[in-house]
């Protein structure tokens, strides 16, 4: 009988113990800590490849991983693109193409909408004056935290890693695969592409806000093609440009060209309707970005 009982006392108190829900607690960095903690380290930057991408869906997928960096501009009526360079605690810096923000003066509306369909207003941070190249920054602190860590920036040499100063041009070893990758473009060889974004008619009425990015049609397509000529001289803009056999369009102007790693060689600058594509290169653009501070 006194064994029974023990028995039935330990029976009930496994059943006395399973029925008791667990509770675990876990406490994970939150929003803000994670973006304080990519602000301080530099985390921003897109990985690049390891592997060329040689394949159609190669690219695809090399493309929806820069995704993040891609920008559309509206100045009133005046669509482009452009890439976020740097992202620091102060602002982030957007490299787009001159003629993009030739009206920016006299337009009141300033619109930089991003991948995920977040619309900030820009401001003007300088202008290249024999290029076609401009920069534009929105405020860090408009962004909320969780917003904020899901953008990232193109890996140009240019700094976009380095936080100690506010200097835009500065040796930053993370940019430099993409001054490597540049270099070592071919004529007749090389595979160059771009990201094209849906032009909203009215962005502030109808551009839709998903993390993701999915119904937006920022970036949501790309072009590719085979690079022609890397350094022609390009009479329409006055100076030497890299040009491609790639079908760009309308409101791609200012968004950057890649090679098939996904490093940054290029700004799109022009297209015609020969699927023809000139684009302001690279050691250009390191030109223009070591003569600014914003």
């Amino acid at each position: 009988m006194k064994n029974r009982f023990l028995k039935l006392s330990i029976l009930f108190t496994c059943l006395f113990f399973i029925k008791t829900p667990l509770i675990v607690s876990a406490n994970g960095p939150t929003a803000s800590e994670i973006a304080s903690s990519m602000l301080s380290t530099g985390l921003f930057d897109t990985p690049v490849l390891q592997k060329e991408a040689s394949t159609e869906e190669e690219i695809i997928n090399a493309a929806l991983m820069l995704r993040p960096s891609c920008i559309q501009i509206r100045i009133g009526n005046q669509v482009g693109s452009g890439s976020i360079i740097k992202i620091s605690d102060e602002s982030i810096l957007i490299l787009t193409a001159k003629h993009v923000v030739k009206n920016w003066e006299n337009e009141d509306s300033h619109l930089v909408i991003f991948f995920d369909g977040l619309i900030k207003e820009g401001g003007l941070v300088d202008v290249s004056e024999n290029r076609d190249l401009a920069v534009i920054k929105v405020e860090t602190d408009s962004f909320l935290p969780e917003d904020l860590i899901r953008l990232r920036s193109v890996p140009l040499f240019m700094g976009s890693s380095s936080l100690e100063d506010d200097s835009i041009g500065s040796d930053d070893p993370a940019g430099e695969n993409s001054k490597a990758a540049y270099d070592k473009l071919k004529n007749n060889s090389s595979i160059v592409f771009s990201l094209e974004s849906e032009v909203i008619p009215d962005p502030l009425q109808n551009q839709k806000y998903n993390i993701y990015g999915n119904d937006t049609k920022i970036a949501d397509g790309y072009v590719y093609g085979m690079l022609q000529n890397k350094d022609i001289m390009v009479t329409d803009f006055g100076y030497n440009m890299l040009y491609a056999k790639c079908s760009a369009h309308e409101g791609m102007s200012g968004g950057g060209v890649f090679d098939q790693y996904g490093n940054y060689v290029a700004l799109l600058s022009g297209g015609s309707d020969d699927n023809e594509m000139v684009a302001t290169s690279l050691p250009d653009i390191i030109s223009f970005l070591e003569t600014i501070k914003p």
